[in-house]
């Protein structure tokens, strides 16, 4: 561990393990609140649809709205512990429902509602949050710490919470779940933030609430650093969420993996990302900033166009490139997502960044949204395969596209004129 940097200051060690803690929460109801619904309100395949299509809405309908709210208070750390109790709250509902055999599917739906739009509210805080608890020059290292926490937890909660199922029973790992929003909750009491100084125009800016959509569109509209941030997020999100869509598919009818092999593959290649997430502050330092982020994005989708073209014949052969593949391209992700989000922070003037966040992340989720519609069209016309190279291509591009940015150019964190600096 480094002698100096935001990972030995004392108010970021909390603040890390708070957003561990709460990663790993929501890692682990990702898997048992489904399970819940399943083993025992026994509901049926529509009904478990729902369920998973609610939990991700509030990202899309409220992100930009949170955001410019979070701007307008200033309260980033009352918010995400505001937000942790409620996923408390709402998830120790649930066993608490079932113990008195009271548990409804509708119960369960208003649950899953509610954490997600906690999820919201902690999420765009604590990316609201981090240039409060360190040096413009330490964001790449404090997103490198957040985003490999995410990276472990993608990989260890869903397993985690089907130990727990099975240890203790569905119900009974929601309870011990929620103990861990508790404690993510309590970590972060005491934790203060040291805003940059604002300048005269964005303080105005900020007090002014024109619908947080179109505050924050407005914003990045104006510079072309941030378009190409939102471009990069959206052409991303859309390529691998219909890929992933296709891949569903493509392996288990065509190359003729069962799901254990498809699930250990997409596990493995999933530890990628805490490879990536521990590479993306010293490449930044050698290969400069934009240059790292630029190599991510465009690696990102090309690496995985390998797979429309694995042997048919031969699952283990399918299996082995597709674990590469992924393994590289979860990578790939987190040298553009970490150098991405430490400079949207350091970019972003006071009392922008929460709307900013907000719009990135309905971007986002939205993205997602028509990837799902658009994988089933294109697979419907072109098949599987060919679908896959074509999103895949779109990805690639929005890779591209940035090397006519000014992202390309930025070589640090400490070499940028930032308006909150004048």
């Amino acid at each position: 561990m480094p002698r100096s940097g935001p990972l030995v200051t004392p108010r970021f060690q909390q603040f890390w393990a708070a957003q561990s803690l709460a990663y790993l929460g929501d890692m682990v109801s990702f898997i048992v609140v489904p399970l819940v619904a399943v083993t025992i309100l026994r509901v049926s395949t529509a009904e478990v649809g729902l369920l998973a299509a609610l939990g991700p809405l509030p990202a899309l309908l409220l992100g930009a709205h949170v955001g410019s709210w979070i701007d307008r208070s200033g309260a980033e750390i009352a918010t995400m512990r505001v937000a942790g109790l409620v996923r408390a709250a709402a998830l120790a509902s649930v066993p608490a429902a079932a113990a008195a055999h009271a548990l409804t599917f509708a119960h369960l739906c208003v649950a899953a509602v509610l954490v997600g739009c906690a999820s919201v509210f902690f999420n765009v805080a604590a990316s609201t949050a981090l240039p409060g608890l360190c040096a413009k020059s330490d964001l790449v290292t404090a997103n490198s710490a957040t985003r490999m926490s995410f990276s472990i937890a993608a990989v260890a909660g869903p397993s985690l919470g089907g130990l727990l199922v099975q240890a203790v029973s569905a119900p009974a790992a929601l309870l011990l779940d929620s103990v861990a929003f508790l404690l993510a909750s309590l970590l972060l009491t005491g934790i203060t933030l040291t805003h940059r100084r604002p300048d005269p125009n964005d303080a105005q800016a900020a007090k002014t609430d024109d619908g947080g959509v179109r505050a924050g569109l407005r914003y990045i509209r104006q510079d072309r650093t941030q378009t190409a941030l939102l471009t990069e997020t959206v052409t991303a999100s859309l390529a691998y969420t219909a890929y992933f869509t296709l891949l569903l598919l493509f392996a288990t009818r065509d190359l003729h993996l069962s799901a254990g092999q498809l699930g250990t593959a997409l596990g493995v290649g999933a530890l990628g990302a805490v490879i990536g997430s521990a590479l993306a502050a010293p490449l930044g330092r050698r290969l400069g900033l934009g240059g790292t982020l630029v190599i991510g994005a465009v690696a990102y989708s090309a690496i995985l166009l390998i797979i429309p073209v694995a042997p048919r014949n031969n699952p283990g052969v399918a299996m082995a490139l597709i674990m590469a593949a992924e393994l590289v391209s979860a990578a790939a992700l987190m040298l553009a997502e970490i150098p991405a989000a430490s400079l949207q922070q350091a970019i972003t003037p006071y009392g922008q960044l929460g709307r900013v966040r907000g719009v990135a992340l309905a971007a986002n989720y939205g993205a997602r949204t028509v990837a799902g519609v658009l994988a089933g069209t294109l697979g419907t016309i072109l098949g599987p395969p060919e679908a896959m190279t074509l999103v895949l291509g779109i990805g690639v591009a929005g890779g591209i596209y940035l090397i006519f940015t000014p992202l390309r150019r930025i070589k640090s964190l400490m070499a940028l004129s930032l308006p909150s600096d004048r």
